[in-house]
């Protein structure tokens, strides 16, 4: 929820400039680390995760282990805890 909550707000807030607002995106790859895994393990995974994001359209949140980017309803308050 944190990663789609971040993606959600930085595509809705275009950045001012002189020239005019500016609209970006974000893409997250993630990933959780398993026992037995190493550093590079967990980092592969995340990149892995991350460019099944942008392969899919980018503006997105993969998760490792997951075919496909999560789609998310965000309504109301971050669940807490």
């Amino acid at each position: 929820m944190l990663y789609e909550r971040t993606r959600a707000a930085v595509a809705e807030n275009p950045i001012p400039t002189r020239t005019g607002d500016v609209s970006i995106t974000v893409s997250f790859g993630v990933s959780m680390w398993r026992e037995g895994e190493t550093e590079d393990d967990l980092l592969a995974t995340g990149d892995a995760a991350l460019y099944r994001a942008k392969s899919a359209g980018r503006n997105r949140v993969c998760l490792a282990g997951e075919t496909q980017p999560i789609e998310l309803a965000i309504d109301g308050p971050a669940p807490v805890g």
